[in-house]
């Protein structure tokens, strides 16, 4: 059906779109390769022997994890003071401050339950504040209202590249490099779909079923009961995705790996596949929410109890994130609450978090820098050239010496040049000539000008 139903040819739009590309991240990145190795290695002797390399993706993508870095050095933590709130059915024997003296014997952990201040912050920077808060707590309240409602838990999006990497990198502590290899070889096996892809929408028509079939007895039937399940749907109602007119998501195929032809890495990644897929077609997982309005004197609190009632795929992938709480809390309107003020808590203000290859995906994604073709092999050349170093089971990146004296350099010298708006202005102008908005060669013409006045800049 393909063959006979082939266009009139090659999209010659897209074509020079890519040509455009390819000839801006030569020209650009070898002009600038070239000037900087014999710049830097004129000055600083950790260069002497390196050609230190400019990409128009690459440089900002290093930027991201220096700047990060610096912010984290930069960072000075200030002490601050919290305030937690639990509270009790149980009354306690008198009116006092501490709370501590209670009927039918010491109050435990399973007696609490922590509840939260309705547009109050906690916190306090000032011990004097806080500990001037603790004396206008009022002890005594009720529960004012009920509230039982219920919410659904979203499927999974139809996977593209850059999730699967994200979630190899994450999950498995893969590289993207080393994820996007394993997706070909998937492919090439005939196990998946093509791995290199933007899109999250299943073609309209989609055959479901067949895969749902076809994957049943995968590993001894893992997913057995999850596909006879699926069989029972009339129809199915994925999210609606998006399509970018490259590829279709990655899904199994009918052709059914057994479990002991596949490496380690290989069943890793084919079982999440697999479970995505299923996942984006399953009906979405309910949770019973029981809001308790607490009255406390003036201040009001609320408490928040959570069930799931219909579990759906989160049954058979061992997630966690949705996991009830507060379930053997039982409060009927009206019942007396009594709050037992729990010691003051010093504490610091925490530095961002390291960026992680996952973190580093998703921020190339959201400026454009690279396609899902590309990313995974921007972050293996910082790795390789030693501009940055990889630690932990999360993948965690941290800039080396060599890769913050690049930022630093071109921070003294044109901050734009580490931009990722340059990058993505780049596929934007790009991207224009592909929905024929744009000329090839005034956009070529246009962009190569702008790096060459920053070329003579930074000569």
């Amino acid at each position: 059906n393909t063959f006979l139903s082939l266009n009139d040819g090659p999209d010659l739009l897209m074509s020079s779109s890519v040509d455009g590309r390819q000839i801006l991240d030569l020209k650009v990145g070898v002009s600038f390769t070239r000037f900087q190795s014999m710049f830097l290695k004129e000055r600083y002797v950790e260069f002497k022997d390196k050609v230190v390399s400019f990409g128009p993706c690459q440089t900002p993508t290093l930027a991201f994890v220096v700047n990060r870095d610096k912010e984290i050095d930069d960072f000075v933590p200030r002490k601050y003071f919290k305030v937690s709130y639990m509270a009790s059915t149980r009354a306690p024997q008198s009116d006092n401050s501490t709370g501590s003296s209670f009927k039918d014997g010491p109050l435990t952990n399973v007696d609490l339950f922590e509840i939260t201040p309705v547009n109050a912050d906690p916190s306090f920077f000032e011990r004097s504040e806080a500990l001037e808060h603790y004396k206008r707590i009022t002890l005594k309240g009720l529960v004012s209202e009920v509230k039982v409602s219920s919410e659904k838990v979203e499927v999974p999006s139809a996977l593209n590249t850059v999730n699967l990497l994200k979630h190899c990198c994450k999950c498995f502590n893969i590289s993207a490099h080393n994820g996007l290899q394993i997706a070909e070889s998937l492919y090439l096996q005939g196990y998946t779909t093509y791995p290199r892809t933007e899109s999250t929408r299943y073609p309209k028509n989609f055959n479901f079923k067949q895969i749902i079939q076809s994957t049943a007895s995968f590993d001894n039937n893992k997913y057995r009961e999850w596909s006879q399940e699926l069989e029972q749907y009339p129809s199915f109602s994925p999210p609606e995705g998006i399509d970018m007119g490259d590829h279709p998501p990655i899904i199994p195929t009918s052709n059914l790996p057994s479990s002991s032809s596949l490496s380690e890495l290989e069943y890793k990644v084919y079982d999440y596949i697999l479970r995505n897929f299923l996942s984006t077609i399953s009906k979405k997982p309910q949770i019973e929410v029981t809001t308790f309005h607490l009255s406390f004197g003036e201040t009001k609190y609320t408490l928040r109890k959570k069930r799931l009632t219909t579990p759906s795929f989160l049954k058979y992938t061992n997630s966690t994130k949705y996991q009830s709480c507060n379930d053997k809390v039982s409060l009927e309107k009206h019942q007396a609450l009594f709050i037992h003020p729990s010691p003051l808590e010093e504490k610091f203000t925490c530095p961002p978090k390291r960026m992680t290859e996952s973190n580093l995906l998703e921020l190339m994604d959201k400026f454009g820098i690279g396609t899902d073709a590309s990313m995974a092999t921007h972050i293996n050349n910082l790795i390789v050239r030693e501009y940055v170093s990889v630690e932990g089971s999360n993948r965690t990146i941290v800039s080396n010496s060599l890769g913050r004296r690049i930022i630093e350099f071109y921070n003294t010298i044109d901050k734009e040049l580490i931009s990722p708006q340059l990058r993505g202005n780049m596929e934007t102008a790009l991207d224009r000539i592909a929905k024929s908005q744009d000329i090839f060669e005034t956009v070529v013409s246009d962009m190569l000008a702008t790096s060459f006045n920053k070329f003579l800049h930074f000569n």
